[in-house]
């Protein structure tokens, strides 16, 4: 059983997973400090009841925030400003992005152009 815990661990893509201990919470995990900052101040803006801790694990600090589940709406709009925020461009690189949607809308025109002109 241990083992399937820690492959469905891995396998989650979200920041936020059931408190292992108490069912009526859940827990938020942030891997930065700014991130876990602006979680915090935007729960405490909404006054969201939390208990929070750090934890080490794999030589980097986790940001932990458990949150009762009846605020779980609120708190999940909030997640994802606080991710948002911080979170890098897709594509960096403004002139690849650039080349990138200019493609995009050419292989579109051509596709448009083909069915109209199709005989």
């Amino acid at each position: 059983m241990k083992d399937f815990e820690e492959i469905e661990r891995r396998m989650n893509i979200t920041n936020s997973h059931d408190h292992p201990t108490n069912e009526m919470y859940k827990v938020y995990h942030f891997k930065t400090k700014e991130q876990a900052i602006y979680f915090e101040e935007l729960l405490k803006e909404n006054s969201i009841q939390y208990e929070s801790d750090e934890e080490l694990a794999h030589g980097k600090t986790m940001y932990l925030f458990g949150i009762r589940k009846n605020d779980i709406d609120k708190v999940t709009a909030l997640n994802y400003l606080a991710v948002g925020k911080f979170r890098k461009p897709f594509i960096s690189n403004p002139v690849f992005r650039w080349f990138v949607i200019l493609l995009g809308v050419s292989a579109l025109a051509l596709a448009i152009a083909g069915f109209f002109l199709k005989k």
